[in-house]
């Protein structure tokens, strides 16, 4: 017998309600959530939020109920679990349960006014959905100075007491609801003070009026200074009616505070802090523009007046503004200058100031306003410095208002800018190449000001630093490098003098190379020239002996040598019967100057297949003592043993920094001394010195 089949799986459990429809206020409520899947019946329940006042969810899936929600429409979001009867679980994404109240008009919507009072309120509706078509309805009347302007009742209301007004009122819902009803306006008859911060201006000995005004309460009213009031100007006084009256010769800002009481029984009284300013009569004075610049706009404000009573009329009475300039009328009918003056010269004009009284007080003015031309610097082409030579340039600015103020920041070391006369000397002390950042400043009211950065190029005095050269083997092969300092590429080498030991030439770089063939002392001076500007040039007599050299195996042998990159060998060791060996050792001999700093590095020529070479360096006195004048040269501190096995980054290379005390008087004989480290050079121990800072 064939076994059937087992029946599938129920259908995944879902809720398949997302949204409700509206709840209104009052309306009895019912609607049933939905799902799919899972294994009926099923079993409803809230997870999050909750229905709107008045409505609940009940297991069976039903939402029901009369909403008592009032206010205009809102959504209450909820989520919902629905749980099968194989104990399932599902839940819902959030559900939109939009709920809206009745439509109507609060009776208290609009706030109370006060007569003779700017008046504005919005209305805001209850319940309905937004936006709302606000209107009076029909035969609705407002009290007289206020208007109805699509959302908001606003104006001078000119009569009080309590009004009811009529009012329309539909909504933006589906189905619209609407709503006609009157609702309660409030307009007061209180007691206040209108203009207490706005007195006329009085002027000084000139017949002052100004009136204190009031809304509200019942006329007549009476008017007085408080009792804890300041007085007012000598020569004013308080009138009972609110009028200020008389002359004073006072001046300044006078504060007060006033009393007011009307004529209602039971009286209302108010009272305001206040205060009036009595000007000198109107001034406009004699004044100097500050200055203009030739096509340039003008910044120099304008003519102002002062004091009387503001407004002010300012007209033109002789004379003229520079050509490209006019008068632009501004707050309280002062003169603004604008525009670009095309001229240069004095421009004198006189102004006639009217003020605002009655009669009105007028004053002139005589002004002077001065365009000067543009401030420049003349083109400028820096000629070429040198280093310990004096130097000298004289900028030149034209233009802008004499005299004028100079000044530099970026420049050569030992040269400065006169600031009064544009000289820039100096005697530089260090190379330089770069730009030179200058200004210049004139005298004009605002004053004009220009930059500059031309470039310099202040090069190092030519220096042939190779004071002394090696003696030389015969037939060995030669490789002498110069060394120099200074002046300014290309360079050229040539033997002015004498000759060159015979098989030996020199390189536009400075190297002496070849063999020396022919033994003897050869006498011979080299010329350096640079390629400026300016043009230099260094000379140095050499004298070189070619011929045997004996062993510079002690410092009584030692090797004189300076500035230069030179090569040499140490000869391998000899295997005496004794089976000692005896490492050969070179010195050479070598001055400084207190306080130079010397460095020297020691580079060994590997061999291929390598031997075993490990160059050390020492520098020691006379007797054989190692100097203690040696730095690591991370550091300034020149007090560390002068003996170097492996200089950082190299293996078996040497380096030496060195650097005799500047206390010390003359110049300072020391000695090199290189050796093999382990002894064991096979074949010659072949090595390249460069050497710098010594004499």
């Amino acid at each position: 017998m064939t076994t059937p089949p087992p029946p599938p799986p129920p259908a995944v459990l879902t809720v398949t309600t997302s949204n409700l429809p509206t709840a209104s206020q009052g309306a009895a409520y019912s609607q049933k959530l939905s799902a799919t899947g899972g294994i009926a019946p099923y079993s409803w329940s809230t997870s999050y939020g909750s229905p709107p006042p008045g409505i609940a969810l009940s297991a069976d899936g039903t939402i029901s109920g009369t909403s008592t929600y009032t206010g205009q429409l809102n959504y209450f979001n909820l989520i919902v679990q629905v749980k099968d009867s194989a104990g399932t679980t599902a839940s819902s994404n959030w559900i939109s349960f939009p709920a809206v109240g009745t439509l109507t008009l609060p009776s208290n919507s609009l706030l109370a006014g006060n007569i003779g009072l700017n008046y504005f309120s919005y209305m805001n509706p209850s319940g309905g959905t937004p936006p709302f078509q606000i209107s009076l309805a029909a035969g609705a009347a407002l009290p007289n100075g206020l208007a109805w302007n699509i959302d908001h009742l606003s104006g001078m209301p000119t009569q009080y007491g309590t009004f009811l007004v009529k009012f329309q009122i539909q909504d933006s819902g589906t189905p619209a609801q609407t709503y006609t009803g009157d609702v309660s306006l409030v307009i007061n008859n209180n007691l206040y003070v209108t203009n207490n911060n706005n007195l006329p201006v009085g002027v000084q000995n000139i017949a002052y009026l100004g009136s204190l005004t009031a809304v509200g309460g019942t006329l007549p009213y009476t008017w007085s200074l408080a009792s804890d009031s300041g007085p007012l100007p000598s020569g004013l006084m308080l009138n009972p009616n609110g009028s200020i009256t008389g002359m004073t010769s006072a001046t300044g800002g006078f504060p007060f505070h006033v009393q007011l009481v009307d004529s209602s029984q039971p009286p209302q009284t108010t009272s305001a802090y206040t205060g009036l300013y009595i000007n000198p009569t109107v001034f406009l004075g004699d004044n100097t523009l500050f200055d203009g610049i030739q096509n340039q706009n003008y910044y120099g404000g304008g003519v102002y007046a002062q004091y009387g009573r503001p407004p002010y009329t300012i007209t033109l009475q002789s004379g003229a503004l520079p050509p490209g300039l006019s008068f632009q009328t501004m707050d309280q009918g002062n003169l603004f200058i604008v525009g670009s003056p095309t001229a240069t010269g004095t421009f004198t004009f006189t102004m006639k100031a009217i003020d605002s009284l009655q009669p009105p007080g007028t004053s002139t003015g005589t002004f002077i306003l001065h365009v000067y031309p543009q401030l420049v610097i003349s083109p400028v082409t820096l000629p070429p410095g040198l280093v310990g030579q004096p130097y000298s340039y004289q900028f030149v600015a034209t233009g802008g208002k004499p005299p004028y103020s100079w000044n530099v920041g970026l420049r050569p070391n030992g040269l400065n800018l006169n600031s009064a006369t544009g000289l820039f000397s100096g005697t530089p002390t260090a190379p330089y190449d770069g730009l030179v950042y200058m200004y210049v400043t004139d005298s004009a009211t605002p004053s004009q000001q220009v930059a500059l950065g031309p470039a310099i190029h202040v090069p190092d005095v030519l220096k042939i630093n190779t004071s002394v050269l090696p003696g030389l083997s015969t037939n060995a092969t030669t490789n002498l490098q110069l060394n120099s300092s200074g002046g300014t590429a290309p360079f050229t080498w040539a033997v002015t003098s004498g000759a060159l030991p015979t098989g030996l030439s020199i390189t536009q770089t400075g190297l002496i190379s070849g063999t020396a063939t022919t033994n003897g002392t050869y006498p011979f001076a080299l010329t350096l020239s640079d390629g400026g500007p300016p043009t230099q040039t260094a000379t140095v007599n050499y004298s070189v002996k070619v011929g045997a050299i004996g062993r510079n195996d002690s410092i009584a042998t030692a090797t004189p040598i300076s500035n230069g990159t030179f090569n040499a060998s140490i000869s391998p060791a000899v295997d005496p019967v004794s089976g000692l060996l005896s490492p050969d050792v070179d010195y050479y001999k070598l001055t400084a100057s207190p306080g130079s700093s010397v460095q020297v590095d020691i580079s060994a020529y590997r061999q291929t297949p390598s031997s075993p070479l490990d160059s050390v360096l020492e520098f020691v006195d006379a007797n054989g003592a190692r100097l203690q004048y040696c730095s690591d040269g991370y550091g300034a501190n020149y007090n560390q043993p002068c003996m170097n096995d492996d200089f950082p980054g190299a293996e078996k290379d040497s380096r030496l920094y060195l650097q005799f005390p500047a206390t010390l008087t003359g110049p300072q004989t020391f000695y090199m001394k290189v050796l093999d480290w382990r002894g064991a050079a096979r074949p010659d121990f072949f090595y390249q010195m460069i050497i710098s800072g010594v004499n």
